[in-house]
């Protein structure tokens, strides 16, 4: 327990009755309760399985990657952009900056300022109740017992008492207006001071961060531009990096969420993996000496068989157009090679069916339907004349 919390009191939620503390029974029953939980977890399995597809899949196509977008834009300045439709990325001194007058109260700043941008969060030290389940087991009267019971605690820790964010003030650049309220906004250069009170019930803790406008210097605008204004965009971003730092953060954190989500992919096919030969891990648990090794080995198998079936996949996905391409061509080569197999035998057929040169042809007579030769004048049979 925490010396920052007190335990309250508890009360039981429900109570089974398992059956015999006998440590054969009880063996038997955990061993009968084992085996229906690795089968029942099968079904679960088959259902992490088939989700395992849909984080493989937004690992290549459900990530936008706006750092391509941004890198290939143009960084124009605001002359430059002036008239332009469109997806824009523009710097320069903003302009005609509205005004956010703030009050500024603490410690070490105590005055009104103009600022372009500001956030503060106020926090109390409070005690506040905190409701915790847990299952145990014990054995009453001969009987082993599982109870669900609930516990409350006093937990003394920071509690956010009100949080404010005031969206960037509008500016102009070289007349175009930029309306941020929307925005991605992105600012490294501000100001902050903050009073933090002692961790004692009803002390308080205020942070406040803020950009004065006198401090505010060049900005890089990424957003769609319609008649000389931006106010929205596909990203619409507003930040005192330079170009090329916004292009290389976007894609660290793009990276990072491919990234996170090939891993749990992997979890998911793993865990589904594990939980469809459940039996057969539960099984090993009883086989003396080599159970632990073949349960190690097997698990070691599910993770190399979960990250090559999600490098299989990702593979797929970027490169279907090459693999319709590659079958293509198999069935032209199975098809060619299956006209070509005998070769041999056709040349024979064709020979068969075609009669030599000077070799006489059979004919009938019109008369009485005898086979005579071609070279005869005159049929053997019935003495007609052939033409």
């Amino acid at each position: 327990m925490s010396p920052r919390e007190r335990f309250i009191g508890s009360r039981i939620l429900s109570r089974k009755v398992l059956g015999s503390a006998n440590p054969l029974a009880k063996g038997f029953r955990d061993t009968k309760q084992g085996c229906m939980d690795s089968i029942g977890g099968m079904f679960l399995g088959f259902i992490l399985f088939a989700l395992a597809f849909v984080p493989a899949w937004c690992s290549v196509r459900g990530v936008a990657e706006h750092s391509k977008t941004l890198e290939a834009l143009p960084l124009l300045t605001a002359a430059q952009a002036k008239g332009q439709t469109g997806l824009v990325k523009v710097h320069g001194k903003p302009e005609n900056v509205e005004v956010v007058p703030f009050d500024i109260a603490c410690k070490e700043i105590n005055a009104k300022k103009d600022v372009f941008w500001y956030h503060t969060a106020l926090k109390e030290f409070r005690e506040h109740p905190e409701t915790r389940q847990k299952t145990v087991t014990r054995t009453v009267n001969g009987q082993e017992v599982q109870e669900t019971v609930e516990e409350q605690y006093m937990v003394q820790d920071w509690q956010v008492l009100n949080e404010e964010t005031q969206a960037a003030a509008s500016f102009t650049l070289g007349g175009i207006e930029v309306l941020p309220r929307e925005s991605d906004l992105r600012l490294t250069r501000f100001e902050s001071c903050q009073d933090k009170g002692p961790e004692t019930l009803g002390s308080k803790w205020l942070l406040v961060e803020y950009l004065p406008i006198e401090d505010v210097g060049d900005l890089v605008v990424v957003g769609e531009m319609v008649s000389d204004r931006i106010s929205s965009g596909t990203p619409f971003i507003i930040t005192d990096k330079s170009a090329d730092e916004l292009v290389a953060d976007l894609a660290a954190s793009e990276s990072a969420a491919k990234w996170g989500l090939t891993a749990l992919s992997v979890i998911l096919f793993f865990l589904g993996f594990n939980l469809i030969i459940g039996p057969l891990l539960f099984l090993l648990k009883y086989v003396p000496f080599v159970g632990g090794g073949l349960r190690f080995v097997i698990g070691v198998v599910s993770l190399v068989l979960s990250i090559v079936l999600v490098l299989i996949i990702k593979f797929v996905i970027l490169y279907w157009w090459l693999i319709l391409v590659l079958l293509a061509g198999l069935v032209i080569l199975v098809a060619v090679l299956a006209s070509r197999r005998h070769p041999e035998a056709v040349e024979e057929k064709v020979a068969a069916e075609t009669p030599s040169i000077g070799e006489a042809k059979p004919n009938f007579c019109p008369k009485c339907g005898d086979k005579v030769d071609t070279a005869e004048k005159f049929c053997d049979k019935c003495g007609t004349k052939l033409v």
